[in-house]
This record gives C-alpha cells, sequence and structure tokens, in this order.
C-alpha cells in the first residue's frame, strides 16, 4: 500500500510506533553511530508519513505545543509548518466556537485526551485560519502514551465544508418538500392564512430575515400591498398605501416589469433604487419573484436579508412554493365563487322575488328545522295565515303595478310586526304566512290579541303616511301546536286558513 492511501488509524499507529521506537533507540546500549542511524532511518520515514498523509496531522506535548505538524494541517489553517512549530495549539485555531464565543481549553476535547487517556472524536466544531475565517472539521485527539504516562496527543483533522454544504443542502430539500406537502394541506384555512404561511416558509427555506407577498393588477398596473412577515412587522413603521401604480415602485418590483426572477445581492448599490420612507425594513440582499397565473402577473413576492447571497436554488424554491400557493388560493377562490352562486340560486328558489320574503317552498324547507327546536325546548309553536283584502279591486281599479306595491307595504307591515326569529313567507298570490315559537308563557288567547294589536298598530302607522288611493286591510287566522304531538305543518296551515276565512267573513258582514 503506498502512502498517501494509508487510512488515518494506520498513520496515527504508525507516528505513535515510531516515537516508540526512537525512545527505545535511546535506552539501548549500542553504538552511537547505529543509533544516530536508526533514528535517521525512523526520522525520514516519519516525515514521509507525515507529508502523504492528505489529512492535517498534528503532535501536540503535554502543555498542547506544537511538536510536528504535516503540511497538510499548515496549509487548511493557512500557516507555514515553522509558524506553528512551538506555539500553543488552542489559542492558535480552536479559541473560539462556530458562533463567535470563546471556547475554554478545559472544554476543549483535543486537551481531554491528556486527562483521561481516551481517544476523543467530534465532528461538530470549527478550527480558525490565520486569516480570521472559520470551516467545520471533524477531528480525532489520540493520546501519546510513554512508559504508563501521557506525554501529548496526536491530532487528525480534515475539512468537512463540502460535507457539511451536503447535508445541509438534503435537510433544505426535506424542509422544502415538507413545506409544500404542509401547503397542499392547508385548504380549509383562510386566505390569509395560506397566504401567511406560504411567505413565512419561503423565508425560512432561504435562510432570509424577512419578506412580503403583494397582488399585481396586470389591467390597471396596480400593486396592491398585501402581507409582510411577522419580522418586518416588528421593524418596519413605514406608513404604505395599500394601492399604487408600479410606475411609481423601487428596484424591488423590477420582477414584474421584466417579468422574471430579480436578484439584488448588494441592493444599497443599485443606481436606479429610489430609496424607502423612513423608518423602512432595511434592506442588504433581496429576491424578488413574480407570481404567475398562466400567462398573467397576479402578484409579486421577496424576500430579504440573506447572510449569503441569493442564487438560483432560492429562486426555484420561492417559486416553486409561491405557484403551489396560487394553485390553492385560485382553487379555493373558485370553490368560493362556486359556493356564492349555489347560494343565490338557493335563494333564488326559496325567496319571493318580489317582496324579499320566503316563497312557500323556502317556508317549508324551515319548517323542520324550526320543529325540532321548538320540541327541544318545550315551546309551543305558532302559524299566522294572513290575507290581503282587496287585492282583485286593487288589480282592477289602479294596475297591476299598484298591486304589486300593495304586496311590497304589506311585507314591510309584516317584518315589522314579527320577531326576526319568526319566518315570514309570501306563499302565493295575496296570501302571506309567519311561523315561529311562542316564547312566553302567556295564554294563547293573549297571544292573539297581542298579535292583533301589533298588525293593527302597523297599518294604522302605514296608513298616516300613506298617499295611495284606498287603504290596506289584512285579514289573518292562527293556529297553535304542541311540539309534543304528531306534528303536521299542512294541517296547521289548514287550521289557521280556516280561522282566517272566519274573521274575513265576520269583517264582511259587519260592513254590510
Amino acid at each position: 500500500m503506498k502512502d498517501e492511501n494509508k487510512t488515518k488509524g494506520q498513520l496515527i499507529k504508525e507516528l505513535i510506533e515510531l516515537r516508540q521506537q526512537i525512545h527505545n533507540f535511546e535506552k539501548l546500549q549500542i553504538g552511537r553511530t547505529q543509533a544516530e542511524e536508526s533514528v535517521e532511518r525512523l526520522s525520514h520515514q516519519y516525515k514521509l508519513v507525515l507529508n502523504a498523509a492528505g489529512e492535517g496531522i498534528f503532535g501536540l506535548d503535554i502543555q498542547g505545543k506544537h511538536l510536528f505538524v504535516n503540511p497538510a494541517a499548515a496549509q487548511l489553517l493557512g500557516y507555514t509548518v515553522n509558524e506553528l512549530i512551538g506555539s500553543h495549539s488552542h489559542t492558535l485555531w480552536h479559541y473560539k466556537k462556530s458562533d463567535g464565543s470563546l471556547y475554554p481549553v478545559e472544554e476543549c476535547p483535543i486537551y481531554a485526551a491528556y486527562k483521561d487517556g481516551k481517544v476523543h472524536h467530534r465532528d461538530d466544531e470549527v478550527f480558525w485560519r490565520k486569516d480570521g475565517t472559520c470551516f467545520p472539521v471533524q477531528y480525532t485527539s489520540t493520546p501519546v502514551i510513554e512508559d504508563g504516562e501521557i506525554v501529548g496527543a496526536v491530532v487528525t483533522f480534515m475539512d468537512i465544508t463540502g460535507r457539511k454544504r451536503i447535508e445541509e443542502s438534503l435537510k433544505l430539500d426535506e424542509e422544502r418538500l415538507e413545506g409544500l406537502l404542509n401547503l397542499t394541506q392547508m385548504e380549509i384555512k383562510s386566505e390569509k392564512e395560506i397566504t401567511d404561511f406560504a411567505l413565512e416558509e419561503g423565508i425560512r427555506l432561504t435562510r432570509s430575515k424577512g419578506g412580503y407577498l403583494h397582488f399585481f393588477n396586470e389591467d390597471k398596473q396596480t400593486i396592491q400591498l398585501y402581507s409582510w412577515s411577522k419580522d418586518v412587522l416588528k421593524t418596519c413603521t413605514a406608513e404604505q398605501d395599500h394601492h399604487y401604480p408600479l410606475e411609481t415602485a423601487g428596484v424591488w418590483a423590477d420582477s414584474i416589469r421584466l417579468r422574471r426572477a430579480v436578484i439584488h445581492n448588494d441592493y444599497q448599490s443599485l443606481p436606479n433604487k429610489k430609496g424607502y420612507p423612513e423608518g423602512h425594513f432595511h434592506l442588504i440582499r433581496h429576491l424578488g419573484i413574480p407570481i404567475f397565473d398562466g400567462d398573467r402577473i397576479v402578484g409579486v413576492t421577496g424576500v430579504g436579508n440573506k447572510e449569503e447571497p441569493y442564487n438560483d436554488s432560492d429562486t426555484r424554491q420561492v417559486t416553486l412554493l409561491m405557484n403551489s400557493m396560487w394553485g390553492i388560493l385560485k382553487q379555493k377562490r373558485s370553490e368560493q365563487e362556486r359556493e356564492r352562486l349555489v347560494a343565490e340560486l338557493q335563494a333564488l328558489s326559496t325567496k319571493d322575488e318580489l317582496t324579499g320574503l320566503y316563497n312557500r317552498r323556502g317556508i317549508f324547507s324551515m319548517v323542520t328545522q324550526q320543529y325540532s327546536i321548538a320540541k327541544r325546548i318545550q315551546k309551543t309553536l305558532m302559524l299566522v295565515f294572513i290575507d290581503l283584502d282587496g287585492m282583485k279591486q286593487i288589480n282592477d281599479l289602479y294596475g297591476h303595478q299598484e298591486g304589486d306595491n300593495a304586496l311590497i307595504d304589506t311585507a314591510n307591515i309584516l317584518k315589522n310586526t314579527f320577531r326576526e326569529t319568526d319566518i315570514i313567507a309570501r306563499i302565493g298570490g295575496d296570501e302571506f304566512a309567519v311561523f315561529g315559537m311562542v316564547i312566553e308563557d302567556k295564554g294563547l288567547n293573549i297571544i292573539t290579541s297581542r298579535i292583533n294589536e301589533k298588525l293593527e298598530k302597523h297599518i294604522g302607522e302605514y296608513a298616516a303616511h300613506s298617499t295611495k288611493p284606498y287603504k290596506l286591510s289584512l285579514s289573518y287566522g292562527v293556529a297553535f301546536a304542541d311540539p309534543e304531538k304528531p306534528f303536521s305543518f299542512d294541517s296547521m296551515l289548514s287550521e289557521a286558513d280556516q280561522n282566517m276565512y272566519l274573521k274575513k267573513q265576520k269583517k264582511k258582514d259587519s260592513e254590510v
């Protein structure tokens, strides 16, 4: 096996064996010349091993000073070998942690090998170069033992920047997939919740400090300021209009103008920027992305102040996230529009177009619900059947338009007379019905008298302000039902109709 192909374990073993052999030669009672020749031969082998290693290798004495340093170690740290020999290791390249905080020597795993005589391995720390920069390392600190005593340590290490970058990329890919999965499961959330989630995910996955999401009207060329990230809202005190023309927007809106993603990795040095209001979120780096619906731009999103420059990977991630978000919003808006149309159609099928009251189908559809509530709370059901007197004469003398006006006026009188919880309907022609519950524990005759008083009161108020050439007159009948007994709305309607007819007949007899 060639020296350059030796494993780290083999190299360490050879170094320790060489050191031990040199020590043994010094103890042997042999000729000086032979000993010197052997030491020279072993030193040559020692150098070959060090120089062949692709990893950095240090030999440290018990004080932590460099006894030997291979070229790979010196190169990785930005020093020469001579600069390192005799210098203190921890204070030179291991004095700070990755976050910049001081690294006490007593916490150092490399020095721990001096104390416990055990091998220590780490892959979550950094070494510091001569120029003040750092890099992630994987290292092993192996104690060197002579005559049963720890006399130093051999440290092997390698730069794992590439590995960390791959690990970070894989981790980021997993986070991106998870973010997209979570986004696709938000159909039941509100539009604001969906857009806020997508925005915060875009910021998190690009390791940014803030962002925004706005809508764009391509026909009017106007931007609707819609949403900012939580961190931006914490610091930004600038006031903005909710709408303004694209032509007045700064370079942050270049992604709309150019119809593609735009990266500004040195935002403050841009020659065409217009500046921003006092108190605005300070931008250092910026990535702006248009949101498309087919060929039309419907929105724009941006993230800012990533510690590293934005790149194509960030662009792809935010674009994918926002396209998925828009797909969900578009489907949600389509469903909401469909629900609105269905509700309108249902309203049309259950409402009387002329008066806005329920029609016959509408009141029948509400009866079951009212009956269930009345039965649960043990309240009597009430149905009032009302007929507009003289409807035919109004039509014949004043025309059908005036007849329609009379029906509308009657509907308004009924709305003012009865409660909001009562179901008021025009069930056909000049016939109306009111269905509800008797809440007060009073006699039915008292309830009927109160209905009569209210009706007469509101008819009188109408007559006092009316300029019509006719008077409105209503006849009505009331029916009650115990919810604990077999219930039939048709039976109640028939009973109330009969009671109404008796009152109408009595009214005619009194007029003769």
